[in-house]
């Protein structure tokens, strides 16, 4: 909701919207209506969603994105002088526990609208069991060189008594797993501020860019786990 607050403040707002199209109120302009065409769908693969609009007046195709930094970044114009300046704010934020978003867009000519509008429907409408896959494909195959429109950050709030309910299990020695789509830095703050990474834990970074590095932290962090532990154990035997 703060992003549509935020959006309409500045003169920009949503005013009409059904599952053919919508209406957007710019500033003190005139009303422009857009049709909504195709939507590729999120996906935890893909982490990112597309839709297409046609302008009412204009007949503009517009291919619009937006999706986790990972995966939209590198879809960006390598000539986009915007993205140095994004990929910055993006890490300041993921270090406040922000949750973000990137969103990019890109015209298509009426040729290349019909081209994957066919392609689309074909695909959309077969008994092909491969058919999740090609569309997979088709979503990817287009969702390239786009223009950069910007980012955001939002608080996305823990529940109330989620970090008490969380120390509570770590007090009662209960192990706790959590798999996370966050990018490494927002996952660490967004542990620390619900107590599942506390104050007198080790945090073991395992991040590699290969399968050797990898193994060689992980070969280094189990053995000093190990001096650790045998070093508390031998403490207690003594006392």
């Amino acid at each position: 909701m703060a992003l549509v607050e935020a959006a309409a403040r500045l003169g920009y707002k949503l005013t009409n919207k059904s599952s053919n199209f919508l209406t957007l109120q710019i500033q003190s302009r005139e009303p422009e209506k857009w049709y909504t065409l195709i939507e590729f769908p999120f996906d935890s693969i893909r982490k990112r969603m597309t839709l297409i609009v046609k302008n009412a007046v204009t007949g503009q195709y517009l291919l619009l994105t937006k999706g986790a930094d990972s995966s939209m970044l590198p879809r960006i114009r390598q000539d986009d002088l915007g993205v140095f300046k994004a990929e910055q704010h993006l890490k300041e934020f993921s270090l406040l526990g922000l949750r973000t978003l990137v969103m990019a867009q890109k015209e298509l000519s009426q040729k290349e609208y019909e081209d994957l509008s066919f392609e689309w429907e074909t695909i959309r409408i077969s008994k092909d069991r491969a058919k999740e896959k090609k569309l997979s494909k088709l979503y990817d195959n287009y969702e390239k060189s786009l223009n950069l429109v910007g980012c955001s950050a939002i608080e996305d709030k823990l529940q109330d008594g989620v970090p008490e309910t969380i120390n509570k299990l770590i007090e009662a020695e209960i192990r706790i797993w959590v798999l996370t789509g966050d990018k490494q830095e927002t996952a660490i703050e967004i542990g620390k501020a619900c107590q599942l990474i506390q104050q007198d834990m080790d945090l073991l970074i395992l991040s590699s860019g290969n399968s050797e590095d990898f193994i060689n932290r992980l070969k280094r962090f189990i053995s000093t786990y190990v001096r650790k532990s045998l070093k508390r154990l031998l403490s207690k035997i003594s006392t």
